[in-house]
This record gives C-alpha cells, structure tokens and sequence, in this order.
C-alpha cells in the first residue's frame, strides 16, 4: 500500500463531518438534543487500514474516527472510510 499523509486524511474526515452536520436534518436533531447553543469539537481518534472485513468493498481502504464532543462530553463518532487516494468510499455518523 502506498504511504498516505495523515495530516490531509484527518483533514478530509473533518471536511466530510462539517458537511453531514451541515445537513437541515441533523442540525435540527442537534439543536433539539443540545439546545440551540451546542458547540461541537472533534478530536481525531485514529487511521486504521482494514485488511479483511465483510463487507469486501471496505478491504484494503482507510478508516478515519473522529469523536465528536459538545462541551467536552462525547456525544458521538464520525467514521469515513477512504481509498488510498484519498478518495470517498462510505461514511457513518454515529450518536451516542
């Protein structure tokens, strides 16, 4: 596998997350959670190469987690899968 810079993957990860917050419905599901003054804070957790899973599309690809936290409490994970490229393979949003 080629050498990937992780700085732009933990980049591109955050840039994935801001647009799925960004999303009408999620910010709306935030704000009914956390009120209308939420603040959000990411912290990269870790890149992992996945050699097998059960899903075959996801083998040999990246796996960026990004935890989520609104007032220090983690309130969620963002997980974005990528090629070695850089490239967009799939991604999950998950609440806590």
């Amino acid at each position: 596998m080629k050498e990937i810079n992780i700085d732009s993957f933990f980049k591109k990860a955050v840039n994935y997350l801001e647009k799925t917050i960004n999303n009408k419905d999620i910010k709306s599901e935030l704000r009914d959670s956390f009120g209308e003054e939420y603040l959000l804070d990411y912290i990269n957790k870790s890149i992992d190469l996945i050699i097998f899973n059960e899903n075959s599309y996801l083998e040999n690809k990246y796996k960026i987690t990004i935890n989520i936290l609104n007032q220090s409490n983690n309130i969620g994970n963002y997980i974005l899968y990528l090629d070695s490229e850089g490239e967009f393979i799939d991604e999950f949003l998950v609440w806590q």
